[in-house]
């Protein structure tokens, strides 16, 4: 009873952090992605779509996954999480011309060399994602560390969300205010 109890607790803290990061990335791209392109004013070259794509792919999949585990789908499970790979790959490749986005844009701001230090967190971020996808990958059959690391890789790639949080609530600073792609 007490296994079954603290394993159902488990399982729903990835639920939740699934549902967390979901609510993170509808806040934090509100009222700087979403509601613009609802509008129609909102214009980026395609490659900021397809990583915004990729990311939010990503994220509703821990998620899914999350919810393939509560059900015992196992098998579904391990096909998402090809699919999950892919996702990485793509979002991998994508973070290099969105960063030069966002480097061009800075410099038309006359933000000079700090835009272009921005570019040094993007290959951080990368890395640092990937490398958890990687380990997630390698340990894939030893559950207490594939979920950890993959929660892990989610979190690195949610900081875009978490430092718009300055549009949302303007009295609140948000952690990098002005220098995330808006």
């Amino acid at each position: 009873m007490y296994t079954t109890r603290r394993k159902t607790r488990k399982n729903s803290f990835y639920l939740l952090m699934g549902i967390l990061g979901l609510i993170a990335v509808f806040l934090g791209f509100l009222t700087t992605y979403i509601v613009p392109s609802v509008k129609g004013s909102f214009e980026a070259p395609l490659v900021i779509h397809i990583h915004g794509a990729l990311a939010l792919g990503w994220i509703s999949l821990l998620f899914i996954q999350a919810m393939t585990i509560k059900f015992n789908r196992f098998p579904l499970h391990k096909t998402l999480g090809v699919c999950g790979a892919f996702i990485a790959l793509g979002i991998i490749g994508t973070m290099l011309p969105v960063g030069l986005v966002q480097v061009e844009r800075e410099l038309s701001l006359g933000l000079g060399a700090t835009a272009i230090s921005s570019l040094v967190g993007l290959s951080a971020t990368a890395l640092i994602f990937g490398g958890f996808v990687i380990l997630g990958f390698v340990y894939r059959r030893k559950p207490a560390f594939h979920k950890r690391f993959m929660l892990l890789a989610t979190i690195v790639l949610l900081w875009p969300a978490w430092f718009r949080s300055d549009t949302i609530f303007p009295p609140y600073p948000g952690p990098i205010s002005g220098s995330a792609l808006y």
